[in-house]
């Protein structure tokens, strides 16, 4: 398979870049979409949603997405988002305890912007649960 770039930032600077990707998977706002070597031009905005990124030796990492923007342009795929972890760096303790504190945020008089926001931290830590538990082949 042949191999492209992809480079991830958020407001705090560079999180990931690599050179030797093969496939990535990603949710963007039109759908999920698969990534390939040669793939045409293409700008989007990102859910918030888990992603993978598969490597030319056969190794996968997954991680969760804040949403954002996608773009491929001559195979590189570039990623602004405001906040990516990968699947090893989730602390299940902390991210239980942030679930829980939302949900009792979302239990009190909030207005309906700040349940929007609540509703996507809510959203981005159960993914951040769920990729933790992921098993790799």
């Amino acid at each position: 398979m042949k191999k492209f770039k992809i480079s991830i930032s958020t407001p705090v600077g560079k999180k990931f870049e690599s050179d030797e990707v093969v496939m990535i998977n990603a949710n963007l706002s039109e759908g999920r979409i698969g990534i390939m070597a040669n793939h045409s031009p293409l700008v989007s905005s990102l859910k918030i949603s888990d992603f993978s990124i598969k490597f030319k030796n056969g190794s996968e990492e997954i991680g969760v997405i804040h949403g954002g923007v996608f773009s491929v342009v001559k195979n590189e795929v570039t990623i602004l988002t405001t906040r990516f972890d990968w699947g090893d760096e989730v602390n299940i303790s902390e991210t239980q305890k942030e679930i829980k504190n939302i949900i009792n945020q979302l239990q009190s008089d909030v207005k309906k912007v700040e349940a929007e926001s609540l509703n996507n931290r809510y959203k981005y830590a159960e993914l951040k649960l769920k990729i933790k538990t992921y098993k790799k082949n």
